[in-house]
């Protein structure tokens, strides 16, 4: 009020509306001085308020024992006591816990804050943060400064929970979390080369097992071109983060070649019980006449139209000559090939890798006998020329052409197999 007054005696209204907007500018500030050192101490705050309370209720102890001295003569009988010697003694009273906080340098506790506060800005807000590259750099920085700082024993027990805390995080939230292949192999990197004793080994396995199903859903091929030394075509995540020495160190990893391996021997097995289930389908089918072409069944179809084809209807007329040409003229046999085409080619991918001689034999030959069990069937379809019909010739002719050429692509994709 003292300075309001003369405020209002020797200024302007615009003045005084001029000293009410500095004012307020300044509060901002203030407030935003306050929150920042507020959030930066937080974690002191609370221990601190933990410690009162402590002492509070240590003192309420110590008060009550120290009246029941007093007043319970009947149990201590204090008169029975010698008397103190006369001599002056010189107590010297050490606080409770004063040589651990001597031991514990603050800077110390400041980084030990910063890392904790990290670790929950991180779990909380990375999803939905508008600069989430800065929570997570800012996450990889505390723990790069809390590697360099000795931790006291007393933080311990704070330090596990929340290593805890964030890989519960990580393997939790790994379906939603968006984030670059460089940003995925320094969290990797993170959780297993450092504070290895701080990191739950079950969670850490899940998140490991996590990570690589996570990247080997994407495009494998591009994948390893981060870590080939000729890098003219990458497509895997559309930045220039792929040329990091760590994507490139971590691709050549035995680690990522074990996982990628393992994957991939998975994927084919997956192949090979489908193709299995396919060629008996197909032999209790006996599925070996060839179907409609275009879709002479059905009825709706107006011969006289003379508008053109649209193009989807083209594209599907052209790539079902195609597959006849190959001799896939039915449902059976065409998903027979879709089938086996692509586990030679994993075949081939999974050579590349560097797998093991044993396993990759094991595999293509499982694969050349299911396609031999299909080629026996496919030969034993072939009708016999002897009992040929006049009323059959044409449609028994058209088969034995088309299992001809199915013939010829099943023994190809054996002899593709067995070089």
């Amino acid at each position: 009020m003292d300075e309001v007054v003369p405020l209002f005696r020797d200024c302007h209204i615009a003045q005084i509306k001029d000293y009410q907007l500095e004012l307020q500018s300044d509060l901002v500030k203030t407030n935003e001085i306050f929150q920042k050192n507020l959030l930066k101490n937080y974690n002191k705050i609370l221990n601190l308020t933990d410690a009162v309370n402590d002492l509070s209720l240590d003192l309420k102890s110590i008060d009550q024992d120290f009246k029941s001295l007093c007043f319970n003569d009947e149990k201590f009988q204090l008169n029975k006591l010698p008397p103190l010697p006369h001599h002056q003694t010189t107590i010297h009273i050490t606080p409770v816990g004063t040589e651990d906080t001597a031991s514990i340098v603050p800077q110390n506790i400041l980084v030990i804050s910063n890392w904790t506060i990290s670790i929950s800005n991180f779990c909380n807000r990375i999803s939905t943060s508008t600069t989430p590259s800065r929570i997570f750099d800012d996450l990889l920085l505390n723990f790069h400064e809390l590697s360099l700082t000795s931790v006291p024993a007393t933080f311990e027990t704070l330090i596990k929970n929340k290593c805890y805390q964030l890989q519960k995080f990580l393997v939790d939230s790994m379906e939603t979390l968006n984030f670059t292949l460089l940003q995925w192999v320094k969290l990797y990197n993170l959780l297993n080369t450092d504070f290895t004793s701080k990191w739950d080994a079950d969670i850490l396995s899940a998140f490991n097992e996590s990570l690589f199903e996570t990247l080997f859903n994407e495009n494998v091929q591009a994948l390893l071109n981060s870590g080939a030394k000729n890098k003219k075509h990458q497509y895997y995540y559309s930045n220039e983060q792929n040329n990091d020495p760590i994507v490139t160190g971590f691709v050549n990893s035995s680690i990522f070649k074990d996982h990628l391996i393992r994957r991939t021997v998975k994927e084919i097995n997956t192949h090979l019980g489908t193709l299995s289930t396919l060629i008996t389908k197909f032999k209790e089918s006996g599925s070996y006449r060839r179907l409609d072409l275009f879709h002479d069944d059905n009825k709706d179809h107006d011969d006289n139209i003379e508008s053109a084809l649209d193009e989807a209807t083209l594209k599907q007329y052209i790539e079902t000559a195609i597959s006849y040409s190959k001799g896939l003229t039915n449902d059976e046999t065409l998903e027979i090939y879709e089938t086996v085409q692509p586990t030679i080619e994993i075949l081939q991918n999974l050579e590349t890798y560097k797998c093991p001689q044993e396993t990759l034999v094991e595999l293509r030959t499982k694969l050349i006998t299911q396609l031999q069990d299909f080629k026996t069937q496919i030969e034993a379809s072939l009708p016999s020329s002897s009992l040929a019909r006049p009323a059959t010739i044409v449609d028994d002719f058209m088969t034995h052409y088309n299992n001809q050429n199915l013939l010829r692509l099943v023994t190809g994709q054996i002899n593709q197999l067995t070089r």
